[in-house]
């Protein structure tokens, strides 16, 4: 939410509300929380606010969720949380004008708000996995190793294509593949794509953030124990290539760190200093790979 919390206090200089929307919305009429709900909570967010909700922003996160898999699909009941979700998002992101009351509970007696969406900036995200398979097969043509860029092959290459190489090639046709619906996804004009971590990036995330998992070690141990606590630079990188093979991201640091810290946390003895080296990590993995 860094990136939201910036364009509020920096780029646009004025008092922006910000709703953020999950996963659990459905179609009107079923169990779990419709547009109108959401609405809703960005009008109370606001301070009960129209004209400030108006120029919000609405931020939908885990957007892949929502994509309809027609080759899954076998049932033949309605999909109210997928496909229908999209379809309910239509009204909302295209600029209409949107009832909805103010509470949780319908009541006949009470007054329909009135919201419109012209201004407000909606922004979807989702880690979409899976969609490099859709992007290689459309590129290379049914290759597994050339990449065909505006219709033209690079015959001399002859490498597999990683996934920071094929993501940066996503297009609408993609995503509608993937599941968005045409309606839907022809109404975001911008498309946007983050490239996986590497394993200096996730070195960085272990080390440099003022709240990062090993800073928190360091100062447990110092503050409890007295000890100083040191990783090695090769320890770090052992760390990092687990994640990238996890396929996790940096999600997976904190538990590998919480693994390896098991066994020195509670063996120190009279040891002043810790050193983690790139051993300790080695019997760490071979033990949870046993395991």
């Amino acid at each position: 939410m860094s990136i939201l919390s910036t364009l509020r206090n920096q780029r646009l200089g004025r008092n922006i509300c910000r709703a953020i929307c999950g996963v659990s919305m459905v179609m009107p009429g079923y169990v779990g929380k419709n547009i109108e709900e959401y609405l809703y909570d960005l009008y109370v967010k606001c301070g009960g606010n129209i004209d400030l909700a108006e120029n919000a922003i609405i931020y939908f996160d885990e957007i892949d969720k929502k994509a309809a898999k027609y080759e899954r699909n076998t049932s033949i009941t309605r999909d109210v949380s997928g496909e229908g979700v999209q379809q309910a998002l239509l009204k909302l992101i295209e600029g209409n004008e949107i009832e909805f009351q103010p509470g949780k509970r319908m009541h006949p007696d009470k007054p329909n708000l009135k919201m419109k969406t012209d201004n407000i900036l909606f922004i979807f995200s989702g880690a979409f996995p899976g969609i490099e398979n859709i992007i290689r097969t459309r590129i290379t043509h049914g290759t597994e190793k050339q990449i065909r860029i505006n219709g033209i092959a690079d015959k001399t290459e002859t490498r597999d294509y990683t996934y920071n190489d094929l993501i940066c090639h996503t297009t609408s046709e993609d995503l509608i593949e993937y599941g968005l619906i045409p309606e839907f996804v022809g109404r975001i004009p911008v498309i946007c794509n983050t490239k996986q971590l590497t394993k200096e990036e996730l070195c960085k995330v272990l080390t440099e953030p003022k709240d990062a998992i090993i800073r928190q070690y360091q100062f447990l141990m110092k503050e409890r124990d007295n000890v100083d606590l040191e990783f090695t630079k090769e320890a770090l990188e052992l760390i990092a290539e687990y994640a990238l093979k996890a396929k996790t991201g940096a999600r997976s640091l904190r538990s590998a760190i919480e693994g390896i810290m098991l066994e020195p946390m509670y063996n120190i003895g009279e040891s002043e200093k810790v050193t983690i080296t790139p051993d300790l990590i080695k019997k760490y993995f071979d033990q949870t790979t046993k395991a």
